[in-house]
Parts: structure tokens; sequence; C-alpha cells
């Protein structure tokens, strides 16, 4: 059986597709996928993650896992990053820039990878207890919450545990 690094092969799904550029991530992205996180969970626009991620962490994730980017020009619109441990497919992080939230592109990219994963496969996240627009994108694309670790975010907030397991 293919991987899921193997198995994605990005085709326009919608109009709006179309405009942007889907492709796996490569270690040469490090550096904007850094950045983006950056951005993306310093407190300021959403919810702080866990820990920052060094540069060289975040290089070190993209080797070793499968990740997949959203690209508008030339600047990096959105991505999700796993983590394949068998037929389960652990998110290591996912982001998309502030100033594009709330108008479907992570819907659009974490939904295309979700529809490679093979019938039995799992995919696993966790999310800040308060991110609540990430818990209905979540739900939306068919996660269900199955469990959670309190104080787990350096603000005290706990991670919500979803799951989402593909049925074909």
């Amino acid at each position: 059986m293919k991987s899921l690094k193997e198995n994605i092969k990005f085709a326009a799904t919608s109009p709006r597709a179309k405009r942007l550029k889907r492709r796996s991530l490569a270690v040469h992205d490090g550096p904007e996928v850094h950045a983006l996180l950056e951005k993306a969970y310093d407190g300021t626009y959403g919810y702080p993650i866990g820990g920052m991620w060094s540069l060289e962490s975040v290089v070190s994730e993209i080797e070793k896992g499968c990740g997949w980017a959203l690209f508008r020009g030339n600047g990096l619109l959105a991505f999700v990053l796993l983590r394949e441990i068998g037929l389960v497919w652990d998110t290591t992080f996912l982001a998309t820039d502030p100033n594009f939230q709330g108008q479907g592109y992570m819907r659009d990219l974490f939904g295309f990878v979700l529809q490679q994963v093979p019938s039995g496969g799992a995919v696993w996240l966790e999310v800040h207890e308060g991110n609540l627009p990430a818990h209905r994108l979540y739900r939306r694309l068919g996660f269900r919450r199955v469990g959670m670790r309190p104080q787990y975010y350096r603000d005290g907030g706990a991670a919500i545990l979803f799951e989402w397991v593909a049925r074909k």
C-alpha cells in the first residue's frame, strides 16, 4: 500500500483552488512554514501552541513527515504537516495565514488530504480549548472529540484531542 505521502496527487477541486498552487512541502519551505507558525500562533491572532518550534525543528518535521501547502503567488497561504505512523497520521501542526483565515482555505486543503486516507486510516490532532473556529472546522470535516490534555498550552489552556477515521 502506498503511504499517504506517495498517494496524494493534487488536483484542482474547486474554481478557487485553480488560482492557488498546491503542492507537497519541501525542506526549502522550512523558513516560510516557520514564519507562518510564528505569525499564526503568537497569541495575537489566535491561540499559542505548546511551545514555539525552531526553524531546525520545522525543517526536521518536513523531512520526516507528510506536508502539503497552498501558495498564492509567492506566499504560503496554509499548510498541514502530519507524521505517518502505520494507518495513523498525527497532525504535527497546521496553520493558515491570519490575513486569510475564515475563507475556507484550510477546509479545502485539509479536506483534500483526508480524502486520500485509506479506509480504516485515522488522522489525529489537538487544538486549544478556546480556538472555537478550529473546533467547528474539524467537526465540519468529520473529526470527533476523543480526549483532553489539561493545562497543555503555555497560557494554561487545555488541548482538545480530535480523531478522524476514513470510512470508504
